[in-house]
């Protein structure tokens, strides 16, 4: 099991005609371990995104 420790989530709200869009993405959280590197393993020659 993974118990978040403070996170940090961005909620994007787009109103359409006839629904609601909701995107939630988790963008940080003290939880989260530093893994230096992990990005250019998993995604050989893309930029890190920022």
């Amino acid at each position: 099991d993974f118990e978040a420790i403070e996170p940090t989530i961005n909620v994007n709200i787009r109103p359409r005609q006839d629904y609601v869009e909701m995107e939630w993405d988790v963008v940080g959280c003290n939880s989260f371990k530093q893994e230096t590197g992990k990005w250019a393993k998993l995604r050989p020659g893309e930029l890190v995104p920022t």
